[in-house]
């Protein structure tokens, strides 16, 4: 799964790929994604108790969850400035590393 997302997220050629928000305004911006399975790990690893402390407390909560079908507002409660992607692929790289 980690290699995959590394060569999905290589296929947006352009940084404003990872920043555009969808077309129907219903879902975060694909650098939410790209964060969001390092998150899962990240998070996964502390309840289980093989890891203490997190990767980064604040990726860990920022990529933690993504839109809830019931709930919409969720977008509309999301930051307005996204991390760089550099910033996101060194997070990745460190709960890698963990893993």
């Amino acid at each position: 799964g980690w290699t995959l997302t590394e060569v999905l997220f290589t296929a947006l050629r352009e940084e404003r790929a990872f920043y555009e928000p969808a077309t129907h305004g219903l879902r975060h911006p694909l650098i939410f994604y790209y964060g969001h399975t390092a998150a899962l790990a990240a998070n996964k690893l502390r309840v289980a108790g093989a890891s203490s402390a997190p990767v980064d407390a604040v990726y860990d909560l920022l990529f933690e969850t993504g839109v809830d079908e019931m709930r919409w507002d969720d977008v509309i409660d999301a930051p307005k400035t996204w991390p760089t992607i550099d910033q996101v692929r060194a997070y990745r790289s460190r709960v890698r590393d963990l893993v």
